[in-house]
């Protein structure tokens, strides 16, 4: 049997590459939607981001078809692709849904939950797994539900906010700070962000938050023309206010957040608030000396005052609870609300990819180091890179003006995903409204590396890594004093590295629809991605197998120059283009082409024309990879001719250290072994004096024993009794002795003899009768040499008293 670390034949498919074929990605549907995006129906309509893919931390793999929701068990089905391998039973490579699927294919059942609730078409689904089940955020353009798993349970959510001629849904959230894991945040377009606890109330929210830059007695109604939000996030970091903190973006750019925003009962570390309090405390005393000095700041002042009772109510919450982990619900800060902070500034301002309007369409924090990453996607392929200079604190409302600054966002990047000239611009058969109503890039961070995250839209799916820069402004920002080191990082303008993994044809676009991270041992490390025609693709990842070569070659250097270990320093390091290769992930710039069900039907005709200038730009790609990794090849010979060279002076080196050992063999020395049995004889008798002089002093500094001396004498006297008794051991030995002896008389009798009639014949027990009497034997035995090992053990422990008493 092929196990999940043995390398399966080479002729045999991946279960991944089997996976599409499953008929949890069929539906009647699927040839009208094709008709509609090559006809470009769907154009005018409301499209919103779509996130109808996701694979739980259960093993399980959650699909939106329509208003369906499909569930499969990918460890069912990898279970069975491993038995059609050693049945022979895969069948061939050729299977397409609806004509041909194998027998053990089609015992792989999907299930196809009963949500009577859910009867409009899901635009995304979010999961939230725990222990004792699993939560579904299914959201549409206005709706909201959540399923609950594995009871199949469904139930709307708060049908007066959220229905048909409402505000339409933005984006749906899980918050991760919830205990219970139950805080559903919804943000709808008019700008409002709702938190919902769907096991307290799902009719009414637990908090409600505006992020309308307008004032709330002038923000009377929803209106098309005024500023929508698109997308939120939840800020990071375990420092300052960050985890504390919302991000919302709206349609035209502008960023907006609020802090603290918290669930009740929120869950946290200890450590987290207890340096958060140190931190304020520090603070508010630094304003204090401000305002005392200069009679300004008062504004600011008066904001850390509050944040002092902030802290000081959830400390009353808390108690003395010394756990890891702590939980506390919001304080009430009178009838002071959370103040509003933005539109933040975007320094310098960010580069115009195009002409026309385009909008935003998504924002993520990234929790990396030494700062935190905000990035920003829009619809005409441009990606924001923004470094969080101005850490955000929580802010409320105060009478008066305020004299606080909007926070300051250092924009470090801006990322041509470079699909602009295909799917943007317009031309005489596209208008511009092929952005604004359909590509809606979506981003989706890495669970295993905070510098890496997705972008999936209508031309295809990149994976962006800032890993590159972010390690030289780590090593830039060591020494704060020196300027340097800062001004070089500045001047390198080190870019991301980024990956196409997955592209679509620009002349027939099958937009992606859904896009999830596999990170289950047991399955697999890969990117799944799901198009408009329930197409699945996947690209398989890795863990990166090379960190900081350089720093680890300088290190073992510096260690071994201190113990004195000499070799060539001027050794070429591991080479950059290779490093950076094999810290990929997996990634590729060569993307997985993405053809519409219908032309795989057709064999791939009738696209040759359209797709040329496609196939040319990977064949530069091609060949700029290619010239890279054969400088890459000449930088390892010459450092493996480098390495023999090094390697041969250190064998003639060994050979000189063997020689020298050598001369001090123990023919030089033929009395070194009498010397050290000599020395361990006086050493043994040191310590035999030792032991009698510590007995002795004992013995004149406390001559009356104590209370554990006394009991271990009683102990040792109840010992002696029960060897020497009247019914002691030792009468038990002779006891057994005879009775053993009898048994062995007995056991002669019955063992086969010469009968004194017939010579010839033999009188023979039975073989269980013998195994009865062997067995009762033995058992005699064995008691007899346990009892004999006490009566040793006793009797060696007498001799030790009776050693100290004379000594003493």
């Amino acid at each position: 049997m092929y196990s999940d670390f043995e390398e399966d034949p080479i002729d045999t498919p991946n279960w991944l590459d089997i996976l599409p074929h499953h008929p949890i990605f069929h539906s009647n549907e699927v040839e009208q939607l094709e008709e509609d995006f090559k006809e470009l129906k769907l154009y005018g309509n409301l499209q919103r981001k779509q996130s109808c893919l996701t694979a739980s931390i259960s093993k399980n793999l959650i699909v939106a078809v329509g208003s369906e929701l499909r569930i499969l068990n990918l460890m069912e089905f990898k279970y069975a692709w491993r038995q059609a391998i050693e049945r022979d039973e895969l069948g061939s490579n050729d299977i397409d849904v609806g004509e041909y699927l194998p027998d053990w294919m089609n015992k792989v059942k999907h299930m196809i939950l009963d949500t009577p609730s859910i009867n409009y078409n899901i635009r995304s689904i979010t999961v939230n797994f725990k222990e004792r089940g699993t939560l579904i955020a299914v959201a549409g353009d206005y709706e909201v539900a959540v399923v609950v798993m594995p009871k199949s349970y469904s139930g709307t959510i708060c049908k007066y906010y959220h229905v048909v001629g409402s505000s339409p849904i933005a984006k749906v959230l899980w918050h991760p700070m919830s205990e219970s894991g139950a805080h559903l945040v919804v943000l709808t377009e008019d700008m409002k962000l709702r938190m919902y606890n769907i096991l307290e109330d799902v009719k009414e929210p637990e908090q409600e938050f505006n992020f309308s830059p307008i004032p709330q007695k002038e923000d009377i109604s929803f209106s098309t023309e005024s500023t929508k939000a698109v997308s939120f996030c939840f800020g990071q970091g375990q420092e300052g206010w960050g985890a504390f903190v919302v991000y919302v973006v709206a349609d035209n750019g502008d960023i907006y957040s609020m802090c603290p925003i918290v669930p009740d009962k929120c869950i946290c570390p200890k450590f987290f608030l207890d340096q958060l309090a140190c931190l304020i405390s520090k603070k508010h005393s630094e304003v204090e000396k401000l305002v005392i000095e200069h009679k300004n700041c008062y504004n600011l002042l008066n904001q850390y005052q509050r944040q002092l009772e902030w802290m000081s109510a959830i400390y009353k919450q808390i108690g003395n609870n010394n756990s890891i982990k702590v939980v506390f619900s919001p304080p009430a800060i009178g009838r002071h609300s959370i103040q509003l902070q933005g539109p933040y500034y975007i320094q310098p301002t960010p580069v115009e990819l195009s002409a026309h309007v385009t909008d935003a369409s998504d924002i993520i924090c990234l929790g990396t180091q030494p700062i935190n990453v905000i990035v920003i996607a829009f619809n005409n392929g441009r990606i924001d890179i923004c470094l969080e200079v101005d850490r955000v604190e929580a802010l409320w409302k105060m009478d008066g003006a305020s004299d606080i600054d909007n926070p300051t966002l250092i924009l470090y990047e801006c990322i041509d995903l470079g699909f602009k000239k295909d799917f943007v611009d317009p031309t005489s058969w596209r208008s511009e409204r092929i952005t604004n109503s359909m590509n809606n890039p979506s981003l989706v961070q890495d669970p295993f590396y905070a510098d890496t995250f997705y972008v999936y839209h209508f031309a295809g799916v990149h994976g962006i890594v800032l890993k590159g820069w972010l390690d030289d402004l780590s090593e830039s920002i060591k020494d704060v004093e020196n300027e340097m080191a800062i001004e070089s990082f500045l001047e390198k303008t080190r870019k991301s590295d980024v990956s196409w993994i997955a592209g679509t044809l620009p002349s027939d676009p099958d937009p992606f629809i859904g896009l999830s991270i596999m990170s289950d041992v047991q399955l697999s490390y890969a990117v799944l991605m799901l198009s408009s025609t329930l197409q699945l693709i996947y690209h398989e990842l890795s863990i990166r197998r090379v960190e900081d070569m350089d720093d680890l070659y300088q290190s073992r250097f510096e260690n071994d120059s201190r113990k004195g270990i000499r070799y060539n320093p001027d050794l070429p390091h591991f080479p950059e283009s290779l490093a950076k290769y094999l810290n990929y992930q997996g990634l590729t710039r060569q993307p997985k082409l993405v053809l519409p069900r219908a032309q795989q039907k057709m064999g791939g005709t009738g696209y040759e024309v359209d797709n040329t200038e496609f196939l040319q730009s990977m064949m530069d790609i091609i060949q700029q990879e290619i010239f890279e990794m054969k400088e890459a090849v000449k930088a390892l010979c010459s450092r493996a001719d480098d390495q023999s060279v090094e390697f041969r002076r250190q064998i003639k080196n060994i050979a000189g250290i063997r020689r020298y050992l050598t001369d001090f063999t123990e023919e030089k020395f033929p009395d070194l072994s009498d010397r050290i049995q000599n020395l361990r004889d006086k050493q043994l008798n040191l310590e035999c004096r030792a032991d009698t002089i510590l007995q002795r002093l004992m013995y004149q500094n406390d001559p009356i024993p104590g209370e554990f001396e006394l009991q271990y004498h009683d102990a040792l006297e109840k010992i002696n009794v029960a060897i020497k008794g009247g019914n002691g051991l030792r009468i038990k030995i002779k006891q057994l002795q005879a009775r053993h002896e009898a048994l062995r008389q007995d056991y002669q009798l019955l063992s086969p003899r010469r009968s004194f009639r017939q010579s010839k014949q033999f009188v023979v027990l039975s073989g269980s009768q013998l195994n009865k009497v062997e067995n009762a034997l033995n058992k005699e035995m064995d008691l007899i040499n346990d009892t004999t090992r006490k009566i040793e053990e006793a009797q060696e422990k007498l001799k030790r008293v009776c050693d100290a008493k004379s000594k003493a």
